[in-house]
C-alpha cells in the first residue's frame, strides 16, 4: 500500500481540499463542544440516534469528535488525520483478510503487495480519504477485527471465552454502524470451515449464528420507528435494482463465486467474498440512499489478491502486481483531482466577494444537493461572517443531483460536475466567478434579466 498511500497523501498535500459536503459542518460544530461537557454531549447525541434517528452508532460520536477536533481549524490537518486512519484501517483490513483466506507465508508478500494496489483501483476506495465525514472506515476496522477473531478455532481457550469474545466482536461491531452485519454471513462461514476440520462444534455454529441473528434483528428494530431510517423496506428494491454500478461489482464477484467452486480447495474460506456481496446487496437493496460501496473494497481487492498469489508462475504474478500498481497511481491521480479540486473550490468560493455580496444582500443560491447547501451556507458564515441563503435546502439528495436545471425563481446557481452538478445552459446562465483550478464549483448567473 505504500506507493498509492503516499499517492493520496500528495494529492491532499498539493490541492488543500477544504471541508466537504456531506456532515463535515454539523461535525466541526460538535468538535467545538468543550472537553468537560464532551460526556453529556456524546450522551445526548447516541441517544438522539437511538430514538429519533434509528441508529445504534455511540463509537461514530466519539470517533468524529476526536478527529474533527484535530481538523477543527486546519482542513488540511483534518485530511491528514483521517488519511492515517483510514489507511491503517485498509492495512489492518488486508491483513486479515489475508489470515481469512489462510494464505500461505510464502506468499503473503504477493498477496499484500496485490492488495496493496487493487484495494486502490477499486473506484470508491478514495470516497474515504475524501469526504471525511466517513464513518464506514471504522465499519471496517470491526469487520477486520471479526476476520481475524474468526479465522482461527482459538482451541487453546475455555469454551466460555470463545463464547464472550466472540459475542463482544459481533455486538460491538454492529455499534459502529448497522452496516457491519453485510459481514456477520463471513464470520459464519468461518466457523462452519472450523467445524468442517473439526476443530469446533456445533455448538459454535449455532451461537455464531444466533448472535448474527439477535444483533441484526435488534438493529432493524431500532431503525423501524427512526425518522431517518423509517423508509428502509422492500419497496425500494426495484429502484436500487437498476443501478449499474450493481451489475458492474456483480460481475466481479460472480466471476470469483465461479473461480471459487472451479477451484473446490478451501470453498467455505474462499465463499466469504460472495457472502459480504449478497449480505450487502441484501442490506443495501432496501435502503432509498443506494448503495454504501466503499464497504466493498477491501473485500474485492482481497479476492483478486487471492488469485495473483495463487499463481504458478511468478512472471505473471509480477506482473499483475506492476499493471496494479500502475493502475492504482493513475486512478489516484484522475480521482484526487476530481473530487479535491471540487472540494477545494468550496473554500475558495466561502472566501470570495462574491459569496459576501451574496450573503450580504440575502441573495438566495440554488445548489443541488440537501446537505452540500447546508454545508456551503455554513462555511460562508464560517469564514465571512455572514450565512449564505440556500433556500430551498431540500431541492435534491446530493447522491442523485446530476441532471436537473436550476429552478427559473433563482438569479444565482453554484454547481460543479461531481458533488453539486445541475444542468447549465450556457445560454441562460453565465459564470460569475471561478476557482482556481478546472473541475471545481462555479458560481452562475441567470442571463434571463438581461434577455428581459
Amino acid at each position: 500500500m505504500g506507493v498509492p498511500l503516499l499517492a493520496v497523501l500528495v494529492a491532499i498535500l498539493a490541492l488543500e481540499p477544504y471541508y466537504g459536503i456531506v456532515d463535515d459542518a454539523t461535525l466541526l460544530g460538535y468538535a467545538h463542544v468543550a472537553v468537560a461537557d464532551f460526556p453529556g454531549e456524546w450522551a445526548d447525541r447516541v441517544w438522539s440516534d437511538v430514538s429519533s434517528w434509528g441508529m445504534v452508532r455511540p463509537f461514530y460520536w466519539a470517533l468524529a469528535y476526536a478527529e474533527y477536533n484535530a481538523g477543527a481549524e486546519s482542513p488540511t490537518a483534518l485530511y491528514v488525520v483521517n488519511w492515517a486512519a483510514t489507511g491503517a484501517v485498509l492495512a489492518l483490513a488486508g491483513f486479515a483478510i489475508a489470515r481469512a483466506f489462510r494464505v500461505p507465508r510464502g506468499r503473503l508478500s504477493t498477496f499484500l503487495a496485490v492488495y496493496g494496489a487493487a484495494v486502490f483501483v477499486y473506484p470508491w476506495t478514495l470516497d474515504l480519504f475524501a469526504f471525511t465525514s466517513y464513518q464506514e472506515k471504522w465499519v471496517v476496522l470491526a469487520a477486520a477485527l471479526g476476520l481475524l477473531w474468526f479465522a482461527e478455532p482459538r482451541e487453546r481457550l475455555s469454551a466460555w471465552q470463545w463464547y464472550a469474545v466472540s459475542a463482544a466482536v459481533i455486538g460491538i461491531g454492529s455499534m459502529t454502524k448497522a452496516q457491519f452485519v453485510v459481514f456477520l454471513p463471513a464470520f459464519l462461514l468461518l466457523v462452519l470451515d472450523h467445524h468442517r476440520e473439526t476443530r469446533a462444534n456445533w455448538s459454535r455454529v449455532a451461537a455464531v449464528t444466533a448472535m448474527s441473528i439477535v444483533s441484526a434483528l435488534a438493529l432493524r428494530a431500532v431503525a423501524w420507528h427512526g425518522d431517518y431510517t423509517e423508509d428502509f423496506g422492500l419497496s425500494n428494491v426495484p429502484d436500487q435494482l437498476g443501478s449499474h454500478y450493481l451489475w458492474l461489482v456483480a460481475a466481479f464477484f460472480l466471476a470469483w463465486t465461479v473461480y471459487a467452486i472451479a477451484r473446490r480447495e478451501s470453498l467455505l474460506r474462499d465463499l466469504i467474498p460472495t457472502a459480504v456481496f449478497l449480505a450487502f446487496v441484501f442490506v443495501f437493496a432496501q435502503w432509498p440512499g443506494g448503495f454504501l460501496w466503499t464497504l466493498l473494497g477491501f473485500v474485492a481487492a482481497g479476492a483478486f489478491a487471492l488469485a495473483v498469489s495463487r499463481l504458478r508462475s511468478q512472471a505473471l504474478a509480477t506482473a499483475a502486481i506492476v499493471a496494479s500498481l500502475v493502475w492504482a497511481c493513475t486512478w489516484i491521480v484522475v480521482r484526487t483531482d476530481e473530487l479535491f479540486s471540487s472540494l477545494t473550490s468550496i473554500g475558495e468560493f466561502a472566501r470570495s466577494a462574491p459569496a459576501r455580496t451574496l450573503a450580504a444582500d440575502g441573495t438566495p443560491v440554488y445548489i443541488s444537493c440537501e446537505e452540500g447547501s447546508g454545508a456551503i451556507a455554513g462555511y460562508v458564515r464560517r469564514e465571512q461572517g455572514l450565512p449564505l441563503s440556500v433556500r430551498p435546502r431540500d431541492a435534491v439528495p446530493w447522491s442523485s443531483a446530476k441532471g436537473l436545471e436550476p429552478p427559473a425563481s433563482f438569479r444565482f446557481a453554484l454547481a460543479d460536475a461531481h458533488l453539486c452538478p445541475a444542468a447549465i445552459d450556457r445560454a441562460k446562465w453565465r459564470a460569475v466567478w471561478t476557482p482556481s483550478r478546472d473541475g471545481g464549483f462555479v458560481l452562475y448567473e441567470s442571463t434571463a434579466e438581461d434577455d428581459g
